[in-house]
């Protein structure tokens, strides 16, 4: 279709055929009104008229395929027949009559109904602009529609700058990484004072060993004031080369010989103290302790569950077999125990002996197999064997090592072995330290050799930092002001008729760009809509998102008039966002868009046919006496009253009369209260 062909400016009817709730041929309803006001109980068939008008508007519905649109029970029939359709009849401008028709396989448009300048396609884009579903809240907007937004049509990017943008925002982040782990790298470079603590522990806990150590081994180098690691290290790094030591210069092997003349001091001390005879003893005591431990130690790693596994397979109750005793018993003496015959004696009764006792007995042990039972027992016996024995040999290692622990403890050792096991004892944790700060203060000097080079990276990474953002800004969207100044304004004008808490009014529009749902390598341009105090739409309520989903509808449809193929607005189920705080300001906002003053054209650009509908008796009755037309206006009134599921829905049908002469005060009134609440779609 021509884009320059005449928008559908009214539906005057509508004929649906197996069209979801309306079951059955040709449900005719008359819909030649400014405003059709449709009333119900849920699941009467509202929400399919509606969504068969947007359907024929739009091309778009949301139920997955064509066929989801049949009537549930005739979809089988009327997939075969291809009976499903919409037809409706229509007005263009100068009341121009149109058709307009779809079928579940193919839509036919058959007189009138342009693409507009949304272009062909994006159907879900030309729903989203005039149609309202409390079930589809979310959808309203374009953070949650999947389809084309409204700036992807009106302000499309060329095609390559979304990928150049990508690219580019992509590269921003690897810079930015990269400069975040140089900045860890320099950051460890340039905090010496977490080793300075550790330094002074360090040369504060040798300084008393090498007293110690001293006195008793008078090869060891004389202390140097160390006050700091460095100068410990240079001194454990100095004294090879007194030594005229042939070994590479490493503190390791430094300390590794410190340990050595310890080992050398106890043996000396030993001696000295005539505990040869003692020392051998307590060795050999040692010897087999640290031997036991060892073994526990094993069997622990290799049987981590040893308790567990063989307690498992043993009877709860004392004096009850295990299961590997079942098993051989099972393997032996199942076969005899079944062929057992334990019939009357001569000198019973049968009776005094009834055989049908044992049946049940005898059936099950018959279906015991002897190498079932064998294999079983060979199984369990294999995997429990290791088991018992590792639990006796722990059992046994246990209470050995608690009698070589309690001979130990009975030995006597002089003092100057307990001094001198206590040293060694402080210097293995002194090594241990030391070898800790070796590292990482080897570490840091690696480091520190690399901060210039690190720096510079650093600036030539700001640079380019700095140059990518700029490119990035220079192709990022920029939105029309105009559009985005002019959909704000309409957004609040609807708003503010509203009852709405402190934060929420006035709402603001911000532009986004992000890659599209459609297909990533592309970008989709969107509008995301932010209540005053900053908060997003999924955070507000379920009735404050009606409202701003209303309210955006309105704003879209009226900023972008001439871009529509139709001039229809489909509201289904306003109990929602609407209470009776707001009722009175929102009905105006559709007397204004649905009426036209007398004297005016018939179909002036901004006139729009409302279709709204609403499940609550006492919001329906408000509705009608609040769009009640104006002398030249008009208004139907759509009751379903009852639905079949053999024939439909069954729909009465009404006309609102208009206000009469006779009613000019309350008019004045109403036209008083217009002016209060003012608002153009301008």
């Amino acid at each position: 279709m021509s884009t320059e062909s005449s928008p559908i400016r009214r539906i005057k009817e509508v004929t649906l055929s197996h069209f979801r709730g309306f079951v059955g041929e040709n449900h005719t309803l008359n819909l030649d009104a400014d405003v059709v006001l449709i009333s119900g109980f849920n699941g009467s068939g509202k929400s399919s008229l509606l969504s068969a008008l947007q359907l024929l508007l739009t091309g778009y519905h949301p139920f997955g395929s064509d066929k989801d649109c049949i009537s549930f029970g005739f979809r089988e029939e009327a997939q075969k027949e291809r009976q499903t359709r919409i037809e409706a009849r229509v007005a263009l401008d100068h009341d121009v009559p149109g058709t307009v028709s779809w079928t579940s396989t193919k839509s036919h448009l058959v007189v009138g109904l342009p693409d507009g300048r949304l272009g062909t396609g994006n159907q879900e884009l030309k729903a989203r602009l005039s149609c309202f579903f409390q079930d589809r809240v979310d959808w309203q907007f374009d953070k949650i529609a999947s389809g084309k937004t409204l700036r992807d049509v009106l302000e499309p990017l060329p095609e390559h700058w979304g990928n150049l943008v990508r690219v580019m925002n992509d590269n921003l982040k690897k810079i930015a990484d990269t400069r975040r782990s140089i900045g860890r790298c320099l950051n460890n470079a340039d905090a010496p004072s977490r080793f300075d603590t550790l330094n002074r522990l360090i040369v504060d806990s040798f300084s008393p060993i090498h007293t110690e150590l001293r006195q008793r081994i008078p090869e060891l180098p004389a202390w140097v004031n160390c006050t700091d690691f460095s100068t410990l290290a240079a001194w454990t790094r100095d004294y090879p080369k007194r030594q005229r030591d042939k070994e590479r210069d490493d503190p390791e092997r430094f300390m590794d010989r410190v340990s050595g003349w310890i080992e050398t001091a106890i043996e000396d001390a030993k001696r000295k103290a005539g505990t040869d005879s003692e020392s051998e003893e307590v060795r050999r005591l040692l010897k087999q302790k640290n031997d036991l431990e060892r073994a526990i130690t094993d069997i622990k790693e290799k049987y981590p569950r040893l308790d567990e596994e063989v307690s498992h397979f043993e009877a709860i109750s004392s004096g009850l077999p295990g299961a590997l005793e079942i098993f051989d018993a099972l393997a032996e003496n199942a076969q005899r125990w079944a062929k057992a015959n334990f019939g009357p004696q001569e000198n019973e009764t049968k009776s005094s002996f009834p055989p049908g006792l044992l049946v049940r007995v005898f059936e099950e042990l018959d279906k015991v197999q002897k190498r079932q039972a064998d294999d079983c027992a060979t199984s369990l016996r294999n995997w429990l064997a290791p088991r018992r024995t590792a639990k006796t040999d722990l059992s046994s290692h246990e209470k050995e090592l608690m009698k070589i622990e309690d001979k130990l403890a009975k030995v006597k050792i002089s003092e100057e072995l307990e001094r001198l096991d206590e040293l060694r004892k402080k210097f293995n944790q002194f090594k241990h330290e030391f070898r800790i700060q070796w590292q990482a203060v080897t570490k840091q000097e690696a480091y520190r050799e690399k901060r210039k080079a690190l720096e510079l990276a650093e600036t030539e990474l700001a640079s380019l930092d700095a140059l990518l953002a700029l490119c990035v800004d220079q192709v990022r969207e920029t939105p029309s002001k105009p559009m985005m100044t002019s959909l704000t304004e309409h957004l609040n004008d609807v708003l503010i008729r509203f009852s709405m808490v402190e934060g929420i009014y006035p709402m603001t529009l911000e532009p986004m760009m992000e890659p599209s749902t459609e297909d990533d390598t592309k970008t989709r341009r969107s509008i995301a809509l932010k209540a005053q105090d900053g908060r997003e739409i999924k955070h507000l309520s379920t009735g404050q998102k009606a409202q701003a989903a209303v309210a955006f509808l309105v704003a879209q449809n009226v900023g972008v008039t001439p871009y529509l193929a139709h001039r229809v607005i489909l509201l289904d189920d306003l109990t929602t966002p609407y209470d009776l705080a707001n009722l009175t300001r929102e009905s105006l906002l559709w007397r204004q868009l649905a009426y036209v003053p007398a004297g005016v054209s018939s179909y002036p650009q901004d006139k729009r046919q409302i279709i709204l509908s609403s499940h609550h008796e006492d919001l329906t009755n408000n509705l009608l006496d609040l769009l009640v037309p104006p002398e030249g206006g008009t208004m139907r009134l759509l009751r379903f009253t009852d639905w079949s599921p053999t024939k439909g829905p069954s729909v009465e049908e009404m006309s609102v009369m208009p206000t009469g002469s006779g009613q000019g005060e309350s008019r004045q009134r109403f036209v008083r209260m217009l002016e209060r609440y003012p608002w153009s779609p301008d």
